[in-house]
């Protein structure tokens, strides 16, 4: 019972790919024969899904902490070290299948949009924290460069801070030790009740080939450059699908060994920024 579950939540996810792009033919040829038009089912399905993955994930890592915390017997620092692996993988994991339950949320039509008038200097400042320490670590300077004077966009909280998530992660991926990564915002120069958010490295770039299907599903860097560092491959293309969900547009830059620049835009709570 215990080897038939993981396989089962595989074929689940399998199924809700196929049932999201079986919905996207029928609506095109015969909307009055689309058998996946009920939406709450979908998203029930997938809540059962996220659930059943992270369940186990929760128990895990509870158990993790109670031996590093010494409950259970005393531990020594090469323990501690290989904990803090397990409970770093575990965080990984978990947040590559929130990546994965939204995309497939958004696949089937059920991602709900919960905008609001956001401080952007405050929501950059909670996104670059979390990459601080490995910032330091690779002695990379993470800074950002607030660049209009009213600082509310409107979005949805959630959504904008995990396209940053997945953006300034990107950045401290792929940027040599010693780098520079720069988060800024500035009014959008075609359109100005849009803000557009950069996040900029000087890092290993991207190639030309690459660039071009940057956002495709599961997509990855083939640069000989970035060969030996990992990744899940849909950060980015989630990305651009919540960016698209809030009303706004991404793009990319980037240049072989100088480095890239990703770009969002977000509208204004006001006409005049």
């Amino acid at each position: 019972m215990l080897l038939s579950q993981p396989k089962f939540v595989i074929i689940a996810i399998a199924c809700c790919l196929e049932v999201s792009s079986l919905s996207k033919r029928n609506k095109k040829t015969s909307p009055q024969t689309d058998i996946f038009s009920d939406l709450d089912l979908n998203a029930d399905f997938l809540s059962y899904v996220s659930h059943e993955l992270k369940t186990p994930l929760t128990l895990i890592n509870e158990g993790v902490n109670l031996i590093s915390d010494g409950t259970v017997g005393a531990v020594d620092e090469e323990q501690l070290h290989l904990l803090d692996l397990v409970n770093h993988n575990v965080e990984r994991l978990s947040e590559r299948i929130d990546d994965l339950i939204d995309f497939l949320r958004i696949e089937s039509g059920v991602m709900s949009v919960n905008s609001e008038p956001l401080d952007i200097k405050d929501e950059i400042d909670k996104a670059i924290i979390p990459f601080k320490n490995l910032a330091n670590h690779k002695t990379i300077i993470l800074e950002k460069s607030v660049r209009v004077r009213d600082k509310l966009a409107f979005a949805d909280s959630e959504k904008f801070r995990k396209i940053l998530n997945n953006l300034i992660s990107n950045a401290v991926k792929f940027t040599h030790t010693g780098g520079h990564i720069t988060v800024k915002v500035s009014v959008h120069e075609e359109d100005k009740s849009f803000m557009c958010v950069d996040v900029s490295d000087n890092g290993v770039g991207i190639d030309d080939k690459s660039l071009n299907k940057i956002f495709n599903q599961f997509g990855k860097v083939n640069g000989k450059l970035v060969e030996n560092i990992r990744g899940s491959g849909l950060g980015l293309t989630l990305s651009k699908k919540l960016v698209e969900l809030i009303g706004g547009k991404i793009w990319v830059q980037s240049t072989i060994g100088k480095g890239t620049s990703f770009s969002f835009t977000l509208p204004f709570c006001s006409e005049s920024p």
